[in-house]
This record gives C-alpha cells, structure tokens and sequence, in this order.
C-alpha cells in the first residue's frame, strides 16, 4: 500500500504506507515525505483512566516495555472512597498477563507521618503479602468528610525474568472536617518473583472507589 501525494510540479507521487504508530513527517533531509515513529521528550505518557463511576477494582495493564522505557510513574491525582462511613484504604497489586501475580511473596516496608487536632504521631510497618501492598495507614477514611487523597507509584524492570521487581510509593491524605486529619505515607516494595509483570491492578479494602490513574514511561 502506499500513499499518494502530489508534487510542486503537479505530478502525483507515493510513498509506502508505514507500520501501526508511525506518522507521516518530513525526512531528514527535508526533501521529501516518510513515515517514522513520533519524536517525543524523555518521558511519555503511556496511559490515563479516569475512573468516574465506583468500582471495586481497576486494572492497568499491558504498556511496560522495558526496551524502552527504564522506570515508570503511576500517578493517581484523586482517590475518593464509594460510599460514606467506609475504611478504604488503596491497595495495588502487580498483574502477569492481565491476573494478579501470587506467585511470590511482595515484601514491602511503610513509613506514616500523622498529624490530627488532637495528636501527632509517626509509624512503622512492614510486612509480606502474597498479592497486594497496602499504601496506607488504618485511619477512616469517610467520604462525607473527605477531601483529597493522592498517590505515585514508581517501579523499576517490571518485565525482568531474572530479577526481582523493585519500586516505592508516596501517598498524601487530607481531610480537614472533625478538626482535620493529615498524612503522608511513603513505603517500598520488593516483588520476589522471576516472571515479567505487565501492570497494576488496584482495590480498595472495604469498598469501591473512583480516581484518576496517568501512567508515564522515563526512556532510557
């Protein structure tokens, strides 16, 4: 197949059509017409699901493609509880082809900064959890009273069949009614597994949700 163009001098011309993703452009050397993948910065974004209705669960999967990119950002910009009167904590686990992977323990490691009107506090956790790491705290998160919450992930060679899967979380929380409730959860996590994951897959721990999820690639 090609596509047909016409000439300064009124000729027609053509070009073979390019592969799935490529763009007509100019060549190199400005002389002519090609199609070629589209020039792009260091980091691109590979993904968005803006989850307006409530679910109880909501997969991002199948955009790692660790030839290209050496480390990906997951950012969930508002996370908002279902129902009110509900404690529901985000929790992500990592997918192989598309179902959660269980294969092999996630070690993960929290550390929770907490401040309310009436106490301060900071905690420590850690734990082994054969599917999800938990990004939060055990505080109540209401949705009558809420008011933000939001999240990044990064990970590191998620499609490794020989090592593990390494990445980190922060997470802030807000909820200014009862005389206001703040916190900032920072954790890591470690996927000791040798099979290649492919993407997340998010929960809450006692009800549905809704969010806004950007994926974004760093290039090597």
């Amino acid at each position: 197949k090609e596509i047909a163009f016409k000439t300064n001098a009124g000729a027609l011309d053509g070009i073979p059509i390019g592969t799935a993703g490529q763009t007509l452009k100019v060549n190199s050397g400005a002389t002519g017409y090609e199609f070629g993948a589209v020039a792009g910065g260091d980091v691109v974004k590979l993904a968005r699901v803006n989850q307006t209705s409530n679910t109880s669960a909501l997969l991002i999967d199948g955009y790692f493609n660790d030839s290209i990119y050496h480390k990906y950002k997951l950012v969930c910009n508002h996370w908002k509880v279902g129902s009110q009167n509900s404690d529901n904590q985000p929790q992500f686990s990592l997918l192989v082809g598309g179902n959660t992977n269980t294969d092999s323990n996630t070690s993960w490691v929290l550390g929770e900064s907490y401040l309310s009107s009436a106490s301060a506090m900071t905690t420590r956790n850690s734990e082994d959890d054969t599917m999800v790491t938990q990004m939060q705290g055990t505080w109540q998160a209401q949705a009558q009273q809420f008011d933000e919450q939001a999240f990044e992930i990064e990970i590191y060679r998620p499609q490794s069949t020989t090592d593990g899967k390494l990445g980190f979380w922060n997470l802030a929380y807000a909820q200014t009614s009862n005389g206001g409730i703040y916190v900032i959860t920072q954790g890591m996590f470690y996927k000791k597994t040798a099979s290649a994951t492919s993407g997340f897959r998010f929960t809450g721990t006692g009800d549905t949700f809704t969010g806004d999820f950007v994926l974004y690639g760093y290039k090597k």
